[in-house]
């Protein structure tokens, strides 16, 4: 890979953004089989090294930490395009949807107790919210009909996404804009242990989110739903 970022161009109300695709196994590959199969824009990090500071001349950057997406080249390669791309979105549609797209150890099941965990979200619990109540509501029932074990990113939690150099909180903490709404995916290692797992995972996910977004109709009122879904998100979703 020449480039240390890629970005697909699309023609949906949706990013994908993939701030740690050098550090976590197959998040970048994930990020762009979901955009083809979802006809999306993405951006997506594959050769800027985690690091506390910015040295672009080594490739050293934190791309979930807005401080270092706001420096120089780091900027121009992978804050610039999302930009560009929610700029872009919103010329067209009424709203963003933005998924952040991380990778956490199989360790966190066993630290979480939740022995069938498959992927924390997180929408700001405790701080900002990064999107209304409804929505991540929807995301986490699809993602549990599915057939998925979702968490929730609990208040104070290292998955909450809500810390205010997380890139999950962009249009929140740093640009208030209520029209762009985000969530952040952090997904198992057991569901992106190879390319052929990742690859099937990044279409489940895909699956999914084209679900959630027509979740509900013209009403407000969910399509051929359990009428108690958002009862079945508060007692079965744990949080962690």
């Amino acid at each position: 890979m020449d480039c240390r970022v890629t970005v697909v161009e699309g023609d949906a109300p949706i990013l994908l953004v993939a701030p740690h695709g050098f550090d976590d196994p197959y998040t970048a590959e994930i990020t762009e089989e979901m955009a083809s199969v979802l006809d999306c824009y993405a951006v997506i990090n594959w050769g800027w090294e985690r690091d506390d500071t910015v040295d672009f001349l080594n490739d050293k950057a934190n791309c979930n930490n807005i401080k270092h997406c706001h420096e120089d080249v780091v900027k121009d390669e992978f804050l610039d395009p999302i930009f560009k791309y929610i700029n872009r979105i919103e010329t067209s549609y009424d709203e963003v949807n933005v998924f952040t797209i991380h990778g956490m150890s199989n360790l966190v099941k066993k630290q979480s107790g939740i022995k069938n965990l498959d992927m924390i979200i997180g929408y700001g619990a405790g701080g900002s919210s990064s999107c209304p109540a409804w929505k991540r509501k929807a995301f986490l029932y699809v993602l549990h009909k599915s057939g998925f074990f979702p968490c929730k990113g609990k208040a104070g939690g290292r998955f909450a996404g809500a810390g205010k150099n997380n890139l999950n909180q962009l249009y929140r903490k740093w640009y208030n804009d209520k029209t762009v709404d985000s969530m952040q995916i952090e997904i198992i290692r057991e569901l992106r242990q190879d390319v052929q797992m990742a690859k099937e995972t990044a279409q489940d996910l895909a699956g999914i989110i084209d679900e959630y977004l027509t979740f509900l109709d013209a009403d407000g009122l969910p399509k051929s739903y359990d009428t108690q879904w958002e009862e079945i998100v508060k007692k079965e979703i744990p949080s962690f």
